[in-house]
């Protein structure tokens, strides 16, 4: 896990955001699938579930710390965007609170700035999450970095860790 978030981070430093966000969204599908085995054909719930133990506490904000972002409401933005090359998740089905994702580049840009209007009924409609690719890209290391201090120490957790895809040097067998 370690060379994906060297990686993710190595992205972010390049300001190769693309591929930086393209690694942040994939690393809690590994995650969640490392260590919800018994989920094994709900990469929906693994996600959710993964979201919810590592970075839904990094996603509250506001006086009453409100949740931000739902874990459904991130794998929406994982499919439509892996998937369709999207921000936009009002196609995803599985998105609890937010219509879209504003994702921008450092500058003056807010991270975890939350958009939308309230209706009669006191509820948030067409919310649009505002992030910051760079810091977005963080929160989601520094929660696999968590994992792997809660998890990692599992002999069946770090051996599922061990099987996972690396790059080799040319010529190597």
């Amino acid at each position: 896990m370690q060379h994906l978030i060297n990686s993710t981070r190595q992205a972010v430093s390049q300001e190769n955001w693309y591929s930086a966000l393209a690694l942040a969204l994939t690393m809690p599908d590994i995650c969640g699938r490392i260590s919800y085995p018994a989920l094994a054909k709900q990469s929906e719930k693994r996600y959710v579930a993964w979201f919810d133990a590592y970075l839904a506490e990094t996603y509250r904000g506001g006086w009453n710390r409100m949740q931000l972002m739902k874990g459904e409401d991130l794998y929406a933005l994982r499919c439509a965007y892996l998937h369709q090359g999207e921000f936009d998740l009002t196609g995803q089905n599985v998105r609890k609170v937010l219509e879209r994702f504003h994702i921008e580049v450092p500058g003056t840009a807010m991270h975890r700035n939350l958009l939308g209007q309230i209706n009669a009924a006191g509820e948030l409609t067409d919310a649009v999450l505002q992030l910051r690719v760079d810091m977005f890209c963080e929160d989601v290391c520094v929660g696999v970095e968590k994992w792997l201090l809660n998890e990692g120490g599992d002999p069946r957790i770090s051996a599922e860790i061990a099987k996972l895809g690396t790059l080799r040097p040319s010529g190597s067998f």
